[in-house]
């Protein structure tokens, strides 16, 4: 299975290797991103769950 990896600020696939990595825990492997908007991320990728620092912000569905 192939991870894919997407900024949590403008949301395009990182195509690019980590510009750092490490182990976190010793069972967390952590990824640090830069995006091309210029951002930097952390992406974690645990045995059950992956997730991103800072996390993904959701949009609320606006009624008019």
């Amino acid at each position: 299975m192939i991870l894919e990896i997407k900024c949590p600020f403008c949301g395009r696939k990182q195509t690019q290797e980590p510009v750092k990595s490490w182990k976190y825990n010793n069972a967390t492997d952590v990824g640090r991103y830069q995006c091309s908007c210029k951002k930097f991320f952390h992406f974690f990728k645990g045995s059950k769950k992956n997730w991103t620092i800072p996390k993904v912000k959701k949009v609320k569905d606006q009624k008019s």
